[in-house]
């Protein structure tokens, strides 16, 4: 379930970015990078927070050029050092050996040796140039806000419009127009809604926070078995390691700078808090399964289905009391 379905079903911006970053996710996930790029830049372009989507294209490179290039450089040393005799040890190898590789070397035609500078050095373009993509498209992503705050200047600040309407931020180039109105008018700032009157807020967002946060820590410090961490495609697997970055991002951003009680619509984009309560609705988690005694696995089966009521129950509340206040304009996030 969906806590903020009300908000996915009416005309507002959480159904189109919701829409915008899954198949932009999905597009990073086939190779279909250029087309993730365009997805997201809609998508940052449709809420603010969508400049973070441009984790993915940065994870993907990180992941898909960088770390398996080390992995298997690391893994050819490794091979090197198994079959020298008394490299893994610090010994030297034998002089006839050395003499034997030299003259080994020797006899290797200059041909070959070139081709294998020409292939090193071809390596390292392909490596460049991924880079240079993969800067090229979150820069493409990150020009959406920036887009969308130059035409707000030229509705509200062109030479057309009188004195007295030119807002505050007019006059300020390095002041976005959104980031103006959240300072103003909706006290955003780095612990400026840590106030009494806001704790029910906090007590509002506390069961999406939660879970977000949670589910963040599990993924990079929970003990997972060597069987998930291997995974790639398992919810501990380096695949989804994006989601929980960005999962996490928000999450600390709700709570410490944002109006914290929209942290419930902003994570209801993010696949990592719905994998995280599917996982742990259906018996996952970082603990063993193993049960010594048949109560041990009644007193589990008992949690997880406690659970799995909660979250729904939490879910279908939020809707339900969403859709009575939302559309009569009485306060609900």
């Amino acid at each position: 379930f969906n806590p903020a379905s009300v908000f996915h079903g009416v005309a507002y911006t959480e159904s189109l970015f919701a829409l915008a970053s899954f198949v932009g996710c999905l597009c990073v996930a086939r190779g279909r990078r250029n087309i993730a790029t365009a997805v997201f830049f809609v998508a940052a372009a449709t809420r603010s927070n969508g400049v973070l989507l441009a984790t993915h294209l940065l994870w993907d490179l990180l992941d898909r050029v960088i770390l398996r290039a080390w992995g298997k450089s690391a893994f050819a040393r490794k091979r090197r050092a198994i079959e020298t005799p008394g490299s893994e040890i610090g010994v030297s190898p034998p002089a006839e050996d050395d003499s034997a590789a030299k003259g080994a070397a020797g006899k290797v035609p200059a041909r070959f040796a070139d081709a294998a500078a020409y292939s090193a050095a071809g390596d390292a373009m392909k490596l460049l140039a991924s880079i240079a993509a993969c800067v090229a498209r979150c820069g493409v992503v990150a020009l959406a806000p920036y887009l969308v705050d130059r035409d707000a200047r030229k509705a509200y600040c062109g030479a057309g419009r009188r004195v007295g309407d030119r807002r505050p931020w007019c006059d300020d180039a390095r002041t976005p127009a959104y980031a103006f109105i959240q300072s103003r008018y909706w006290n955003v700032g780095f612990l400026r809604y840590f106030e009494r009157k806001q704790l029910p807020n906090f007590l509002l967002a506390a069961p999406m926070l939660v879970v977000a946060s949670h589910a963040t820590w599990q993924h990079f410090c929970g003990t997972q078995s060597k069987r998930e961490r291997r995974d790639a495609y398992g919810l501990h697997g380096r695949n989804a390691r994006a989601h929980f970055i960005v999962c996490g991002a928000v999450a600390f951003a709700c709570f410490f700078f944002a109006r914290v009680e929209v942290a419930t619509r902003l994570l209801s984009t993010s696949p990592a808090v719905y994998w995280h309560v599917a996982h742990h609705g259906r018996g996952g988690g970082s603990r063993s399964f193993t049960h010594d005694s048949e109560d041990d696995a009644e007193s589990f089966g008992a949690n997880r289905e406690r659970f799995q009521r909660a979250w729904c129950v939490y879910s279908l509340s939020y809707l339900a009391v969403g859709a009575l206040l939302f559309p009569n304009f009485y306060p609900w996030v």
